[in-house]
């Protein structure tokens, strides 16, 4: 199956080079409470770890933009399980349903909105449980797919949903659940959950022991088959829907091969490899808002 592949640019960097994260004094904190514990009990430190998994961080990505959430044309609280999630939307026109990824909020869509909005389109971005300005403080994958599908039950026909990292394998489960949707762009999505398990394991330095408890404790919760269930490259095997996929060769969090080898999968999809923007930045850059209008006009 042939994939169209892409190089984007950022205009705004000159260099190739990726410098090394600082990493923050409480997760620098964090990381030897956990080798400490691990010490003591690999068991019980794996218990920790699980519940730490679980707890996503309220971080300020996408402040810039938050006062868009004050002048928002619309502003609704869902009720979702006992919590209640935020959910806003600017404009009017075909619906383009955003879902942040972990640890995100809506915002980070931020510069999105309004050149959205003037192609004529009605974006609607929303807060997952334990997220931004949500209620709730634990949440989990399948949680976050299904607060994709109410949110998009309150609009109606959702013409396009645009997924960053995690929220892009919850905009592809809630669509291969049921969801019916013309066209889905995944930004910087992750192949499956070995890697974000993997991933999780080394920004916080987990010993392997903890980590395989950890794996352990989630498998007990969500069944064996978990890895298989979200294993990128077999869902959107299901996909009958126009897909865009959009990943970073400089993204230190998910190489860019993982969305390389989820677009090689999926029938009706094309695939964009940018440089120099990173994880979080092909949010922002205005090339990548170009490609995803593109797609989104058809």
């Amino acid at each position: 199956m042939s994939i169209h592949t892409q190089w984007i640019d950022s205009e705004n960097t000159v260099t190739l080079a990726v410098k090394p994260m600082k990493v923050p004094l409480a997760m620098r904190v964090l990381r030897s409470a956990i080798r400490i514990y691990s010490l003591l009990s690999a068991e019980k430190a794996g218990r920790f770890v699980n519940r730490l998994w679980f707890t996503p961080t309220r971080t300020g990505g996408g402040a810039t933009f938050e006062y868009l959430l004050d002048n928002a044309d619309s502003y609704t609280r869902l009720r979702f399980g006992t919590s209640e999630l935020p959910v806003y939307s600017w404009g009017s026109g075909p619906v383009v349903l955003m879902v942040h990824g972990w640890s995100g909020a809506g915002i980070q869509f931020g510069p999105m909105i309004e050149p959205l909005v003037q192609r004529g389109y009605r974006v609607v971005v929303f807060d997952a449980p334990g997220h931004g300005r949500a209620q709730g403080e634990r949440t989990h994958i399948f949680e976050m797919s299904e607060a994709v599908a109410q949110v998009a039950d309150l609009f109606g026909q959702i013409h396009g949903i645009v997924g960053h990292s995690l929220g892009a394998v919850a905009a592809v489960l809630a669509t291969t659940g049921g969801l019916p949707v013309n066209r889905l762009a995944l930004m910087a999505p992750p192949l499956n959950l070995d890697h974000v398990v993997d991933l999780f394991g080394s920004q916080l330095a987990i010993p392997q022991p903890v980590l395989d408890v950890h794996a352990g404790l989630l498998e007990e919760e969500f069944g064996a088959e978990l890895w298989q269930r979200l294993d990128m490259t077999q869902l959107v095997r299901r996909l009958e829907i126009d897909g865009l996929v959009v990943s970073d060769i400089h993204d230190v969090e998910i190489p860019s091969l993982h969305g390389e080898l989820i677009a090689g999968h999926w029938q009706r999809c094309r695939f964009l490899e940018t440089r120099n923007l990173g994880h979080y930045r092909i949010l922002k850059d205005s090339q990548v808002l170009e490609e995803l209008s593109a797609f989104l006009d058809g």
